[in-house]
């Protein structure tokens, strides 16, 4: 008796199997892709009776499970994929920021303190991956926080800071002079 094998698919990603089986049948889940963003959450394997059928884990883009003596449903789930955030370490001052996002999500940079005598001199955020060469990111806000939206690839933030050039202001007086070096 050949058994049913309904495919449920997804907009996040794409797999091959086979239709029906027959009882004891090791099937081959294969090709299991996700699209970009995403990541695979899990394999929800399933009779007709809503009994959960287990399967061997994916390994190289596949997996497998034996056919029971029933209809079964497949179902993969996906995650938004977590791209990664290294931070540069900062000389003369200090910031935070994750060390992981989603696509699309707002990251936010805060605690952005400079070292006494030092001030924000640049802060740069370059997207690592997904692009070829490196692309500059678009950083919003002002003061000790900042913030930019997550591009679909790994990130690497920098914020450098240069020391304060202070103005010396001379006042002259009738009574004498002085020199300022």
């Amino acid at each position: 008796i050949n058994y049913v094998i309904t495919k449920n698919t997804s907009p996040k990603g794409t797999y091959t199997v086979q239709n029906t089986a027959t009882y004891s049948e090791v099937v081959h889940i294969t090709n299991i892709n996700v699209n970009e963003g995403y990541d695979v959450d899990d394999i929800i394997i399933k009779d007709e009776d809503n009994t959960p059928i287990t399967h061997t884990g994916i390994s190289g883009g596949e997996t497998t499970f034996t056919m029971p003596a029933k209809n079964v449903s497949i179902t993969i789930t996906y995650v938004d994929h977590d791209y990664v955030i290294t931070k540069t370490t900062p000389v003369n001052g200090a910031f935070t920021i994750p060390t992981t996002a989603t696509a699309s999500s707002t990251v936010n940079i805060t605690g952005i303190t400079p070292n006494t005598g030092f001030e924000i001199d640049t802060i740069t955020i370059l997207q690592t991956s997904g692009t070829g060469s490196p692309t500059e990111i678009t950083v919003l806000g002002t003061g000790d926080s900042r913030y930019f939206t997550m591009p679909t690839g790994d990130i690497t933030a920098t914020i450098t800071f240069k020391p304060i050039n202070y103005v010396i202001t001379k006042n002259t007086s009738p009574k004498g002079t002085y020199t300022v070096q």
